[in-house]
C-alpha cells in the first residue's frame, strides 16, 4: 500500500476488530498489512486506545533483570580485580620455550617479576574501571528516575522550581 494512501474500510474494519480482540498495536498492523501508525490513527479515531499496563510491566521487569545483572557484572569484576591483586604476593612460574634445541624450562618465584606485577596491576584496574562505569551509569539512572519523580509530584503540587519562578528583573 503506498503511503499516505487512504485504507478501504475493510482495512479499518479488520483493525478495530483485532483490536477488540486485545491484539497488540504491532501484531495488528503485521496482519493487515499497515503501519503501525496508521493502526494507531485508526484505532485513535474510533475513540479507542491501547492499553500500555502490560508493556509497563513487561519494561519494568525487564530493567529489573538488567539492573540484576549489572549487579552481577560488578561483583564479578571487583572479584576479578581482587584475585589480580592477590597474585602479586604469591609465588609465580617463570618459563622459558625453544632455543635451538627446542627445550622447556621452568622456576617457581616467591613473587612475579616487576613486568608481571605491572600486567597484574592494569588488568585489575581495568576490572575496577569497568564496575565504576556501570556504577556511574547506574547512578545517573538512578539520580533522573528520582528528580522525573519529584518534577512530577512537584507539577501536581502546583509547587515552582527555581527555573519557574518570574524573574523580577524582567518586569514580570
Amino acid at each position: 500500500m503506498p503511503r499516505n494512501a487512504p485504507i478501504s474500510d475493510e482495512t479499518r474494519t479488520r483493525i478495530l476488530a483485532l483490536h477488540a480482540e486485545g491484539r497488540t498495536r504491532n501484531d495488528i498492523a503485521r496482519e493487515v498489512g499497515v503501519s503501525g501508525y496508521t493502526v494507531t490513527k485508526v484505532v485513535k479515531a474510533a475513540g479507542r486506545s491501547f492499553d500500555r499496563t502490560a508493556t509497563r510491566a513487561a519494561t519494568e521487569a525487564r530493567q529489573a533483570d538488567m539492573a540484576e545483572r549489572r549487579a552481577r557484572l560488578r561483583a564479578k569484576y571487583l572479584q576479578r580485580a581482587e584475585e589480580l591483586l592477590d597474585q602479586m604476593d604469591k609465588p609465580h612460574l617463570v618459563f622459558n620455550f625453544g632455543g635451538k634445541d627446542n627445550t622447556y624450562a621452568e622456576r617457581t618465584l616467591d613473587r612475579p617479576p616487576v613486568k608481571d606485577i605491572r600486567d597484574l596491576m592494569q588488568a585489575a584496574s581495568t576490572a575496577t574501571s569497568a564496575e565504576l562505569r556501570i556504577a556511574a551509569a547506574e547512578s545517573d539512572s538512578n539520580a533522573e528516575a528520582a528528580r522525573s519523580v519529584l518534577v512530577g509530584l512537584a507539577n501536581a503540587l502546583g509547587v515552582h522550581g527555581p527555573n519557574d519562578q518570574p524573574n523580577p528583573d524582567a518586569g514580570t
